[in-house]
């Protein structure tokens, strides 16, 4: 597993039946005490000092993510939580994630995520590839450094950057 100080551990995982039979995924993490990024951040208004910290340890968190072959997907500052304890940023929800040998769920063109987050070249395969129904988009890390980078440009800005051309 992922072993990195801004991801959550993961303690296990298993099925939960129901008592109607239907049977349910579950995960047991580590509970992380905190506020969403960008909340935290008009809240305290950080330094740039800060904000090079918490850019620092969420991509330390994603080389940590990308080595173990894995995509986050839905890299944004909603799904950072800046802990409480020491102000650490936390990359949270990992539901939209691509791992190895994990069978996919998402039948559209492009993976779940959030639009003002996607790379250009996410962007293009949609526009090349709409009309085929089998056509899907795999998530690479660059994806997520794409993400990264937006989260940095509101963070910082707060507004999104200007979509360009694919």
């Amino acid at each position: 597993g992922v072993r990195h100080p801004s991801v959550p551990r993961l303690w296990g995982h298993g099925e939960w039946l129901h008592p109607g039979g239907s049977p349910y995924p579950f995960l047991v993490m580590d509970w992380i005490e905190g506020v969403p990024l960008y909340d935290w951040a008009r809240q305290h208004n950080p330094s740039s000092q800060g904000v090079l910290r918490w850019l620092a340890q969420l991509a330390g968190a994603l080389q940590a993510v990308h080595a173990q072959g894995c995509v986050h997907r839905d890299l944004k500052g909603d799904n950072v939580l800046v802990r409480h304890s020491d102000d650490r940023a936390v990359l949270t929800d990992f539901g939209s994630g691509r791992y190895p040998g994990a069978s996919t769920l998402t039948p559209d063109i492009l993976p779940p995520g959030t639009p003002a987050y996607r790379s250009p070249e996410a962007w293009l395969f949609s526009l090349q590839f709409f009309r085929d129904p089998k056509a899907r988009y795999c998530a690479q890390p660059a994806d997520d450094l794409y993400a990264l980078g937006v989260t940095a440009h509101r963070l910082v800005t707060g507004q999104y950057p200007e979509l360009g051309e694919p």
